[in-house]
């Protein structure tokens, strides 16, 4: 275009030129004016208004007003070729590819700025011709709109090969593979990991050097099934408590679940802390734990996506618990040398919101204390309970290797 210059990114990546609203100026092979707008290819003379056919003069071109190309005020409101070989009025076309989506607009019309393009235009259907259905391509004037679509498009397909790799390796990790697997595993998931952030989108907004082109980050999903299933496998390679595997497990785990709050992804972010919870649990002393373990678990309750998170995390926190009582019992039992789970089980009582607590000596009440765990009235005088508490003589028998 003579008036606004031509784009300066790359072939592919979405036009950085603002669109010319004049009429062309070129002449066509007959000698009259172009009847199309600055910036596109000419028209076969087939199509000049002064020598077309009336049946082609009688095409309908503005949607709006209805107008027949005969009618309409081409200078105004030149009319644009579509490949399909229809043709229709600026207005109309600018209407139907919503433009002013893709550039800022002033009050008399005219093109002012770039718009940054959302990721929702990309996941609509391509616009189509209003006659024939076909898609609208090969329009300079809505290059901006139809590479991101298109770029959007080849993003989709590129995330579906991952989503299906990502399937196969979870497959073959659930198969029970030995160390060596797993390791080869990771460093395939670490591949696909750059893959993933290095898609169509990121790949052309380095052949930019990031000019005015803003690149959308992956869909959440599969990439965080990815970090999740690395997580998985370095889980697999723990020996013991605080080795590398398990630091590096916890690090991946808090990097997916950082990723998905900011995302918002909800549901998986439930999904990664539940898992982060199972993990401490099976390799953490639960006195080192159980408060972050509890932290977590309310979180998944609080979001509440769903009933089967929810009492996941309400089945962890009693699991915390059980395995909370089992460790004091058993220190009890070496430091004391009584066996508190046993002959001495009904020693044991609860306060008014169920949490255990022992008494010693002969096991009955003869002073008033508090709940350590929520500050509730507990104990007695005089051997006798206070109303408010319990017995809890099956706790301990219940927790019983």
């Amino acid at each position: 275009c003579l008036h606004e210059g031509k784009c300066s990114l790359v072939c592919g990546a979405p036009c950085n030129r603002l669109p010319c609203n004049l009429r062309c100026d070129k002449l066509l092979a007959c000698g009259h004016r172009c009847p199309s707008i600055c910036g596109e290819d000419c028209p076969d003379v087939s199509f000049c208004i002064e020598c077309c056919s009336i049946e082609t003069k009688a095409n309908i071109v503005d949607m709006l007003e209805f107008n027949s190309y005969e009618e309409q005020d081409l200078d105004n409101d030149p009319v644009i070729f579509l490949q399909c070989g229809h043709f229709y009025s600026t207005t109309t076309l600018d209407g139907i590819m919503e433009i002013d989506k893709s550039y800022e607009i002033d009050e008399e019309g005219n093109f002012v700025g770039l718009q940054e393009l959302s990721s929702s235009l990309g996941t609509s259907k391509p616009k189509s011709c209003p006659d024939c259905r076909s898609a609208i391509n090969h329009v300079k004037r809505y290059g901006r709109l139809i590479s991101f679509m298109r770029l959007r498009f080849l993003e989709r397909k590129h995330m579906t090969s991952v989503e299906m790799r990502l399937r196969r390796y979870s497959l073959i990790l659930r198969g029970e593979p030995d160390d060596a697997k797993v390791k080869r595993l990771i460093e395939i998931l670490e591949q696909l990991e750059s893959d993933v952030k290095d898609g169509p989108m990121r790949k052309v907004f380095e052949a930019c050097r990031g000019r005015e082109i803003v690149v959308t980050p992956p869909p959440s999903r599969p990439y965080l099934e990815l970090l999740r299933l690395r997580a998985q496998c370095f889980t697999r390679l723990i020996l013991e408590s605080n080795d590398v595997n398990f630091n590096v497990a916890i690090d991946v785990y808090q990097q997916s679940i950082d990723y998905a709050d900011a995302d918002r992804s909800r549901y998986m972010s439930s999904v990664l802390r539940l898992d982060l919870c199972k993990l401490l649990m099976n390799w953490t002393a639960l006195h080192q734990v159980k408060a972050r373990v509890d932290h977590i678990c309310n979180r998944v309750i609080e979001d509440d996506i769903n009933a089967a998170l929810v009492q996941e995390a309400i089945d962890l926190k009693e699991k915390c618990n059980d395995k909370e009582l089992k460790e004091v019992l058993k220190a009890m039992n070496q430091v004391m040398g009584y066996n508190y789970g046993g002959g001495w089980s009904s020693h044991w009582y609860e306060c008014p919101n169920g949490h255990p607590y022992f008494i010693g000596e002969c096991g009955g009440a003869m002073e008033l204390g508090r709940c350590n765990e929520c500050g509730e009235q507990i104990g007695g005088g005089s051997h006798r309970l206070l109303a408010s508490n319990r017995s809890s003589a099956t706790v301990a028998e219940a927790l019983q290797d």
